[in-house]
């Protein structure tokens, strides 16, 4: 302990660790300003995405009516792929599409939905605590969507599965937080040895 306070006594040790200081703010405000960069450009991408899937959707219901549309639907359905695609009568009871079932109330809501909701795909088994006794992929997929009434009052859901962004802003945030851990190890090693430097 004495050491050390001989240490940081020097002007060398107290110019170092007034480095080290400053370079875990701006380490510390780096990795913050990444991952909320990443969010807001994979949020911005997936809407994006979403509003130009309703934008054909809804042009095939101004050419062909509610048939036209569910065909449209059932076609987009059955390609691979995170988008989402559901048509439910007004009282909420789905008629066609991918989803087979998803929160409730989220078909209440006009536009964008504010948080992401869970739903259950065609084809995909288990339970609603996350238990797959068959071995089969997970049920608790998430998603945002953007719900539209029809003027016969049916329901369009336009939506995207979150799993792939959300798996991109993990990796991302991981990597930050290792680059600024070996920064940080990095900084240390440089402060220890400018402060016992003579």
């Amino acid at each position: 302990m004495a050491a050390l306070t001989a240490i940081m006594k020097t002007t060398a040790a107290r110019l170092s660790a007034l480095f080290l200081v400053l370079f875990a703010l701006c380490a510390t405000v780096l990795v913050f300003y990444m991952s909320s960069l990443s969010v807001r450009m994979l949020t911005t991408q997936t809407q994006e995405t979403v509003a130009a899937e309703a934008q054909v959707l809804g042009r095939a219901y101004q050419r062909g009516g509610l048939p036209l549309l569910v065909r449209f639907v059932e076609t987009r359905s059955r390609q691979p792929g995170a988008n989402l695609y559901l048509v439910a009568d007004p009282n909420g009871r789905i008629l066609s599409g991918n989803v087979e079932s998803l929160d409730p109330g989220v078909l209440e809501t006009d536009g964008w939905t504010e948080q992401a909701f869970e739903y259950r795909r065609f084809g995909v088994r288990g339970t609603a605590n996350g238990d797959d006794p068959v071995g089969t992929s997970r049920l608790a997929h998430r998603a945002v969507a953007l719900v539209l009434r029809l003027p016969n009052q049916m329901i369009l859901l336009v939506g995207r599965d979150l799993g792939e962004p959300e798996i991109v802003r993990d990796i991302i945030n991981r990597a930050l937080i290792v680059a600024f851990g070996m920064m940080g190890v990095g900084a240390l090693l440089i402060w220890f040895l400018s402060a016992a430097a003579p």
